[in-house]
């Protein structure tokens, strides 16, 4: 599960977090990308935007790259990645992340929207000559009206298990509500439609927080059990 740095995060921000865990040569045990939300942005369909303080006026967007920088903050392994603006540059980072060992790397476009795989946004290249050509086809191209101005390069991954992690404001119980789901890698607005028991419930306590044994009852394991809520009196 995601350490009380992370949580500390979704407390403070009611950020929503995509987490991949990765395995295998690139980085096993490693969450290898995360995107954050606001719980407002979560009902729009939004990923990867959280509000700055209200006297602040415009919003703070947080993009893959940024969010990864904040989970390394926090104390959590993150494999390595490097943002590109231009192929050249996309090219000379896949140039380092081959000769570390890397088989393949993955470049990923920085829009935020979702469905960027689906879109032609994510590809793999296993030459520094084929990440510049991949590149330069992200660079430029739009994903649901949004163009694309930089890339996310880092080594491929052997993906063992994909979940979702997302801190809401929940209106009914007037609580921040953790929501956990074992089917991570797809839009988690599709997966509460068709089998919302997937998705694991916590009600954090207004004024106590996540409690320690709210984050374990979060782990793998209780997912088992559809439709299981932890609530603080």
């Amino acid at each position: 599960m995601v350490g009380r740095g992370c949580s500390r995060l979704a407390m403070a921000g009611l950020v929503r977090v995509d987490l991949r865990i990765v395995g295998g040569r690139a980085g096993a045990g490693r969450v290898a990308s995360a995107a954050c939300a606001t719980a407002e942005d979560t009902s729009r369909g939004t990923i990867g935007s959280r509000h700055a303080h209200p006297d602040a006026g415009a919003a703070v967007k947080i993009q893959e790259a940024d969010a990864k920088s904040l989970l390394a903050a926090q104390g959590l392994p993150v494999p390595p990645w490097a943002v590109a603006r231009t192929p050249a540059e996309a090219r000379a980072a896949a140039e380092r992340f081959l000769a570390d060992g890397a088989g393949r790397v993955v470049i990923k476009a920085q829009v935020l929207v979702g469905g960027r795989g689906k879109a032609g946004g994510v590809k793999l290249a296993g030459s520094p000559a084929e990440a510049e050509e991949v590149a330069g086809r992200i660079l430029g191209m739009e994903i649901k009206g949004i163009p694309v101005r930089k890339v996310l390069v880092g080594p491929a991954a052997v993906i063992v298990k994909e979940f979702y992690l997302g801190a809401i404001l929940d209106r009914a119980s007037r609580r921040i509500v953790l929501m956990a789901s074992a089917e991570g890698g797809v839009e988690i607005e599709e997966v509460a439609k068709a089998t919302p028991e997937a998705i694991h419930r916590v009600e954090a306590h207004p004024l106590l927080g996540l409690l320690d044994w709210q984050a374990r009852a979060s782990s793998p394991s209780p997912w088992a059990w559809p439709g299981r809520t932890c609530a603080t009196s």
